[in-house]
This record gives structure tokens, C-alpha cells and sequence, in this order.
């Protein structure tokens, strides 16, 4: 059967736009293709971020609860006072002093007093022999300054009298 001429325009105009919308479609599926790679990329990000921080949020917590308590500990003490007993700290302290040097506090502080006396001692001694000695020699050279004035006194009266 023949088609009119009609038919034939209208189909081939029907047959190009269903091309056209075929395009369309396919331009369309590849850029929601497009998009849905980088969404997934995006989405996979975001996963991995809250995957972190369900693991992190439950540590977050732990250190938070435990800063807390320790912060009331601090100011329960704070309000109320704390009292320290420093007697058996002072016991446990000597008593390892003894331990480890053999003397008692007492002991240990006399000892290391008398040598720093008899230090100081030795070294007073030794001043004194170097204040002995320089004063010998000063004495020496004194002497030997007056023996070489008279000299000198005796060689000019010599000189004047004749």
C-alpha cells in the first residue's frame, strides 16, 4: 500500500525525532553516569569519615569522662582542702638516708661539717706559713736595704770628708 506523501514526511519527521530523543537520553544516561562515579567517590568518602568517627567518637569520650573526674577530684580539693601528713614521709625519708649512707641525717650533716672545718682549717694554716714566710723574706730584703744605705752613707761621708 502506498503511503502519502504525508505519511512518509510524517514518519520520517516522527522516525528523526525519536533519534533525537534517543540522543538526548543517551547524553543524558552518560552524565548521570557521570555523576553517580563521582557521588560513589564522594559517598565513599564520606563513609570512611564516619566510619572514623564512630571509632573515634567512643575515645573522645573515654578522655572526656575521664577529664571530668579528674577535674571534680581537683575541685572537691580544692573546696575542701587536702591535708598531707609529713611525718611518716620524714621517717621513710631518713630511714632510706640511712640505708643508703650508713649515717643518720644528724650524723651525715656533723661529718660533712667538720671537714669543711677542718678544710677551712688547713687552709688557714697554709696562709699563715705563706704570711710567716713572705714576711721572713720582706724582713731579709729589708735588711739587706738598710746594710746597702749605711754602705752607701759611709761611701759619701768618705767622699765629703775629703
Amino acid at each position: 500500500m502506498a503511503k502519502s506523501t504525508r505519511d512518509i514526511a510524517y514518519n520520517n519527521g516522527l522516525q528523526a525525532d525519536i533519534t533525537n530523543t534517543r540522543q538526548l537520553v543517551d547524553a543524558m544516561q552518560k552524565r548521570q553516569d557521570t555523576a553517580n562515579v563521582h557521588m560513589n567517590e564522594v559517598t565513599r568518602q564520606n563513609e570512611a569519615m564516619n566510619a572514623d568517627l564512630k571509632q573515634i567518637g567512643p575515645a573522645i569520650a573515654k578522655v572526656v569522662k575521664a577529664q571530668n573526674h579528674n577535674s571534680e577530684i581537683l575541685n572537691k580539693a580544692l573546696i575542701n582542702g587536702f591535708h598531707i601528713h609529713t611525718n611518716e614521709v620524714t621517717e621513710s625519708v631518713a630511714n632510706e638516708f640511712k640505708k643508703l649512707t650508713g649515717f643518720t641525717i644528724n650524723e651525715f650533716l656533723q661529718n660533712e661539717i667538720i671537714k669543711q672545718i677542718n678544710i677551712n682549717v688547713y687552709e688557714a694554716k697554709k696562709a699563715k706559713l705563706s704570711a710567716i714566710q713572705a714576711a721572713q723574706v720582706t724582713e731579709e730584703v729589708l735588711h739587706k736595704i738598710a746594710l746597702l744605705i749605711q754602705r752607701f752613707i759611709s761611701f759619701i761621708s768618705v767622699l765629703v770628708l775629703n
